[in-house]
């Protein structure tokens, strides 16, 4: 059986990987580029530019200085409310661990507690989402269809961001999260 701070943990850690922790990867759900059973980012926020793209290929794109001052405030912004959330969640995930040790467990309480918990999570998945929207916005439609397109290319599973693996003759690569596929030109495989 779980004890009760593993199973808090277990919850906050599933409840505390938003998007600006770390950038939305392989898209899809089983068996997609995250692997049979993960599930990925929502198949829409493919639509959306990510920070790190625009950041990575600001010169290929011809970013103006103003669009950048607007990105790099909105980033900031973003930052700052998503670490009070943070600090919130942090909080709430406390008082849910202590709900969760007594015995015998205060169903309601617990369950209230895990409710505004999931409403933190919330906030902080739409300022994620905000924070995509309002950079997508700041783009020109070329630059963002360009964008697409180099992004789309570096998604890990799509053969981007490769490294070689295995053999000296580079038959096996893997992505950025180790998932393996046959050649860099052929299909994935393991």
């Amino acid at each position: 059986m779980m004890k009760p701070t593993l199973l808090a943990a277990a919850l906050l850690l599933a409840l505390s990987t938003p998007a600006a922790a770390r950038p939305p990867m392989g898209m899809g759900g089983p068996g997609g580029p995250g692997g049979p059973g993960r599930m990925g980012p929502p198949d829409f926020l493919q639509s959306l530019i990510r920070p790190e793209t625009v950041m990575r290929h600001q010169n290929e794109v011809a970013l103006t200085d103003e669009q950048r001052r607007t990105i790099q405030k909105t980033m900031s912004q973003t930052r700052d409310e998503i670490e009070v959330v943070r600090w919130d969640m942090q909080a709430q995930s406390t008082e849910v661990e202590t709900l969760l040790q007594r015995t015998p467990i205060d169903r309601e309480a617990a369950l209230a507690a895990t409710g505004k918990l999931f409403e933190l999570e919330g906030r902080l998945k739409t300022s994620n989402l905000t924070l995509l929207i309002e950079i997508t916005n700041t783009l020109t439609p070329e630059q963002v269809e360009t964008l697409r397109a180099l992004q789309k290319d570096e998604r890990p599973g799509r053969h981007g961001r490769r490294s070689m693996r295995g053999s000296r003759d580079g038959r096996q690569y893997s992505d950025a999260q180790g998932n393996g596929f046959g050649s860099p030109l052929g299909g994935l495989g393991r």
